[in-house]
């Protein structure tokens, strides 16, 4: 059994969730499944430790079948115009809760293009492992933190 799950999870970070994505879905726009696995690669050879990112929700269309908008972060499909051009994109949102008594929605905060949101990961999780706490006690403590790592990634 082992051997047949030898490419699980590894930490809260890769117990992330997504849709099925636009590659099999007929409303989907954007592959929400391949992000994902750039996302834990990416994550994964940058050595982020475990805690220093939290579970991701993503959807690849508004239709929100991976919960985006009440993850403590998620990711909804998108475009983005680059030199006038659509891009693949996804909408990030951060601060959501889906525990009763604490439902909360999350806060939109911007368009990223698919191929950064990797490279965003690694820094917030480079960041938040600096400090010492894990992604919950520092987003606490900094209620705009994702917000402000996100800022290079939203030009």
């Amino acid at each position: 059994m082992l051997s047949v799950t030898a490419d699980s999870a590894r930490s809260l970070f890769e117990t992330s969730v997504s849709c099925i994505g636009g590659k099999t879905c007929q409303v989907g726009i954007r592959d929400s499944q391949g992000l994902l696995a750039a996302c834990v690669a990416a994550v994964r050879e940058a050595g982020v430790p475990d805690g220093a990112l939290p579970q991701m929700h993503i959807s690849g269309c508004p239709s929100s079948c991976g919960t985006h908008q009440t993850g403590t972060m998620g990711f909804r499909g998108a475009s983005k115009l680059v030199d006038g051009k659509p891009q693949p994109a996804f909408t990030l949102f951060v601060g959501g809760c889906d525990a009763q008594g604490r439902e909360a929605m999350g806060k939109e905060v911007g368009v990223l293009l698919e191929q950064d949101i990797p490279a965003f990961l690694v820094e917030l999780g480079k960041t938040v492992a600096a400090s010492g706490m894990d992604y919950a006690a520092w987003s606490q403590a900094n209620p705009e933190g994702t917000a402000e790592v996100a800022k290079a990634y939203l030009g």
